[in-house]
């Protein structure tokens, strides 16, 4: 298996096995060059970033992506989750009202990177959907936005990274079931949200 034919899988293909697997033919660097990659994708595609701009951060694992991508003169500055009464990064980072309030006092051209995974979205929209809530737009930003948990573990399990991810919500089993049955699943979700933002 060539270096994009990996690229392919991991973008097609979200589950755990296909995840570890690919990560076992690559060495360490190879892996992390691969999500670098569409990280970067990503950012480009928001157009956020700015010269001289204060990025604000909760958790390890966002600062550790951002000084590894980032190559304009920014100031990256850490908080403490503690700060937004956060234990465990999960889909309710969303719904979270110190975040909020944070995020109303911050200056224009600041910017907030929280934790928040693909399966994150995905889980927000069904949540949404089941609870018969409406759907607001989402404006907060995560450097993982298309990084599914399956890759992001692989990830922090290399690299030693702790990080609080909690995965024990049905919704979550309930979206891998998903995945598992109907391979897609969790990137026609995150879609169907991304449509709807635009909207």
């Amino acid at each position: 298996m060539d270096l994009l034919q990996i690229q392919s899988s991991l973008i097609k293909n979200k589950s755990q096995e296909v995840a570890t697997t690919i990560s076992n033919n690559l060495s360490n660097k190879q892996f992390l060059n691969i999500i670098e990659k569409r990280i970067r994708k990503h950012l480009r595609s928001k157009d956020i970033l700015k010269k001289d701009q204060t990025i604000y951060v909760i958790d390890e694992l966002t600062h550790f992506f951002l000084k590894r991508i980032v190559t304009l003169p920014v100031n990256i500055v850490q908080l403490s989750k503690k700060e937004f009464n956060i234990k465990e990064y999960n889909y309710n980072l969303f719904s979270n009202k110190k975040i909020k309030t944070f995020r109303k006092k911050m200056k224009k051209d600041e910017l907030l990177f929280l934790p928040l995974l693909l399966d994150d979205y995905c889980a927000l929209f069904l949540h949404t959907h089941f609870t018969n809530k409406q759907l607001k737009k989402q404006e907060l930003y995560s450097l993982f936005e298309t990084i599914t948990y399956e890759e992001i573990k692989v990830i922090v399990d290399k690299f030693k990274i702790k990080i609080p991810f909690n995965r024990k919500d049905n919704l979550y089993s309930f979206l891998d079931n998903l995945e598992t049955k109907f391979h897609g699943t969790k990137h026609a979700l995150y879609n169907s949200l991304q449509f709807y933002n635009r909207n």
